[in-house]
């Protein structure tokens, strides 16, 4: 059956239900944290260790570890054994910083700071001395500014790419996670906040064959690779408007120019899945994002994706150009976990 006679025998029933809401179409490869209703929530050995130790004691620590700096102490000259991780917000404003830190000596003055800043903004020293810190995980985090003047930590993010790094100052520091998060939003110091997903695996079969809208169709994947998460969201953009379509997956890919009269290519080959869950119209944007649930792929082979395994996707359209046809956005490739 083709793309259109598939579209036309299912969306009298179930299109308003599976078409995705659009989002914030922004596309770029480089950005590594997804900003979520005001907040981001970052694990600090995702980018570690270049420099930093990565001891497994003390406890207490969230995800798989955490960072502390033994080398020698730079409290003036920041820009060693630097961490960088962007972000991409959606909406922009002052964010409340808050890092989970420890420093274990008992006077709080010491071993008790790092270097920040944000889009290559001047270096701050951030520091936490609260009597109470020391030997203890907190989330005490103020900066020090030229005078020296004592402020609570906020960042101003831009909408689009922003980019937060540390650099090691005192030694003995330790930093586990970091919080970033506009004022009134909820979680800001809980380790139940739910870490920020990321532009995960690599594209291919690029760029796509341009379809009637004048530009050639994007895919990109965005979630975790982490089956655990179970969160898998496929955002296609640069579709014709009001297009309808549906995401297709195979552990194979291929190379095959008008698979079945279609005017783009088919970039997947062997047992090409269907996901038909994934249907949707493109709407006045030409963008939506498509979430894909990993327990359930349907036949032919009918169960959860498991570890270890790679899986390709692809965005399959109705297109007209002139002539009622299809075409194909580029795919992506994801290797799970």
């Amino acid at each position: 059956m083709t793309l259109i006679a598939t579209i036309r025998k299912t969306a009298r029933g179930t299109l308003v239900a599976a078409a995705i809401a659009p989002l914030i179409a922004v596309e770029t490869a480089s950005a590594q944290y997804l900003e979520d209703d005001g907040m981001i929530a970052i694990e600090i050995e995702d980018k570690g260790p270049n420099g930093w130790a990565s001891p497994g004691s003390p406890s207490g620590f969230s995800g798989d570890g955490f960072l502390r700096w033994n080398g020698p102490n730079y409290f003036n000259s920041p820009g060693n054994a630097v961490l960088t991780y962007q972000i991409l917000a959606s909406n922009p404003g002052e964010y409340i910083v808050r890092l989970r830190n420890r420093h274990d000596d008992p006077d709080p003055t010491m071993e008790n700071d790092t270097w920040i800043r944000m889009n290559n903004g001047p270096w701050i020293k951030m520091f936490s001395n609260n009597p109470s810190t020391p030997g203890n995980w907190n989330w005490e985090s103020r900066f020090e500014l030229p005078g020296p003047s004592y402020t609570d930590a906020r960042f101003d993010l831009n909408s689009g790419l922003n980019t937060l790094q540390f650099s090691a100052r005192s030694q003995g520091f330790m930093m586990d996670r970091v919080h970033l998060f506009l004022p009134g939003t909820q979680g800001g110091t809980s380790l139940a906040t739910p870490l920020s997903a990321s532009f995960i695996g690599e594209n291919y079969c690029a760029p796509a064959t341009l379809n009637s809208g004048g530009d050639s169709a994007r895919l990109s994947a965005v979630g975790f690779e982490d089956l655990g998460a179970n969160d898998l969201r496929l955002r296609a953009g640069r579709l014709p408007l009001g297009a309808l379509g549906m995401v297709l997956a195979s552990q194979t890919q291929g190379s095959t120019p008008r698979a079945g009269g279609s005017q783009g290519t088919l970039c997947l080959d062997g047992s090409v899945l269907r996901m038909e869950s994934t249907l949707f119209n493109s709407g006045t944007s030409g963008f939506r994002e498509l979430e894909v649930d990993l327990n359930s792929f349907p036949p032919p082979y009918n169960g959860a994706v498991l570890a270890g395994q790679t899986w390709n996707f692809q965005v399959w359209f109705r297109d007209a150009n002139p002539q009622p046809t299809s075409n194909f956005s580029n795919a992506t490739s994801v290797t799970f976990e």
